[in-house]
């Protein structure tokens, strides 16, 4: 059995103007890895927030950068990375809403309603997800989305009190529905809490 690794320390200075929607963090980890971090709010268009990281090991010789968008308005949410020097890589999605009806497309299923196609992908075809997010009040939610696979997700939020969230989930695969799977149950059921500030 193997014990797990430290965390290795880290010197982190953070500059912010609040004013202008930027942010500047540097850190220095004790295994000699040096990161930066600008972020930009608003700046460019209101509802844009853009991240430039980069991090260098002097000692491996390696180095990263990537600049990470994402824009939100009313009906409206898309992002966009790019990974320089790994390609460089870049990945994009956006999904619209409307009436609790949302509708999306992305290089990869990560998360919300979307149809997906991947020219690279060896199972091949498209990929398609819907969903709906209905306020039951004003303190929960529920969410339901089923994909082209035949997997359900169900989600229940409420809100306990502010800052403190109580959130179920249950992700049903109705192509196994009595089967058991050699690599793990089919099905899934989580409980979640979330405490905001």
């Amino acid at each position: 059995m193997s014990l797990p690794q430290p965390v290795p320390p880290s010197w982190k200075a953070k500059y912010t103007n609040k004013k202008h929607g930027a942010a500047l963090t540097n850190t220095w980890t004790t295994s000699n890895v040096l990161r930066s971090q600008i972020e930009l709010e608003n700046q460019i268009a209101k509802g844009l927030k853009v991240d430039i990281l980069s991090s260098l090991a002097p000692e491996k010789g390696t180095k990263t950068a990537a600049i990470n968008a994402a824009f939100k308005q009313s009906g409206l949410h898309t992002r966009a990375a790019l990974d320089v020097f790994k390609g460089p890589t870049f990945t994009a999605d956006a999904v619209v809403g409307r009436d609790g009806f949302l509708l999306g497309v992305s290089p990869d299923v990560e998360a919300g309603a979307k149809a997906v196609y991947d020219s690279k992908a060896t199972t091949g075809g498209v990929a398609l997800e819907v969903g709906t997010k209905v306020y039951l009040d004003p303190a929960a939610f529920v969410k339901a989305k089923i994909n082209n696979v035949g997997v359900i997700a169900l989600g229940y939020t409420q809100a306990l009190r502010p800052g403190v969230k109580l959130g179920l989930g249950l992700a049903v695969d109705t192509q196994k529905l009595n089967q058991a799977s050699p690599s793990g149950p089919a099905h899934k059921v989580g409980a979640s809490f979330t405490f905001e500030s």
